[in-house]
């Protein structure tokens, strides 16, 4: 008797043993769902969160280039290299490309040059990621489209990764970039500054409403200066038939 007792004893022990093991883990499995969840409502707010600090910031740039001498403040050395660029043959600038290949920095990004496919109708566009500039990326994007361009920009593939290497590998395989400066970006800056560096085509872009007075000597640094978005889907389509001719050697340019 005092044996089947204990048999009975061992077995609720066991039993109660188990179940208060599967409500433990049941309770620490709900515990991790519920702390996956808080991080991604904290990873969702910090989205949000830059979002709109990223916004902010751009309209403090904006404010800070309000008239003619602001601007220029801000993108003279951007003005200057436009110039200088926008002279150079297409012969020179493959030649230029090949004599300045930067071969310390395209190893540190584990890039090889020659095993880069060129892409001469490819466009590729340098402008802030924010939700402000959605309507003038598609505005720009269908541009090219229309001129029978390809057009991408770093967004659009570049999700993981080294996202630098991947920027400069789509500046080196592109034959056109097109770069908005309407705003102080340090990234886009950076950007411009390598394909400048590269030799590569590059047409500027910048918004004429926020600025007053602008210096007439602006478009002939090949700068697109555009009121709307109407105004530039005409001027950039017309600058692209442009480097069209250029890209495919039917239009001479000075070598000066």
């Amino acid at each position: 008797m005092e044996t089947q007792a204990a048999i009975v004893v061992a077995l609720l022990a066991a039993f109660f043993s188990a179940g208060f093991g599967i409500i433990i883990v049941l309770i620490l499995r709900y515990m991790d769902a519920e702390r996956k969840k808080l991080n991604l409502a904290i990873g969702a707010q910090l989205g949000f969160t830059r979002e709109y600090l990223e916004e902010r910031l751009d309209q403090v740039n904006q404010s800070l280039a309000l008239n003619s001498d602001l601007w220029m403040d801000a993108n003279h050395l951007i003005v200057e290299a436009q110039g200088i660029n926008a002279k150079i043959s297409n012969t020179k600038r493959r030649n230029l490309v090949e004599a300045r290949t930067p071969a310390k920095f395209f190893s540190r990004l584990g890039i090889d040059p020659s095993h880069i496919e060129s892409k001469p109708h490819q466009v590729f566009v340098l402008m802030p990621f924010i939700k402000t500039y959605n309507d003038l990326w598609l505005t720009i994007s269908e541009t090219c489209k229309a001129k029978l361009w390809t057009v991408t920009r770093s967004d659009d593939e570049i999700s993981d990764g080294n996202f630098l290497s991947k920027i400069v590998t789509r500046i080196l395989e592109s034959g056109v970039v097109i770069c908005d400066i309407s705003t102080r970006n340090p990234n886009v800056y950076y950007e411009l500054g390598i394909a400048h560096t590269l030799n590569k085509y590059v047409i500027l872009t910048a918004r004429q409403e926020a600025i007053t007075g602008v210096p007439v000597d602006l478009t002939a640094k090949d700068i697109i200066l555009y009121k709307d978005l109407p105004d530039l889907r005409h001027k950039l389509g017309d600058a692209l038939v442009v480097a069209r001719q250029i890209l495919l050697g039917t239009k001479a340019v000075s070598n000066s």
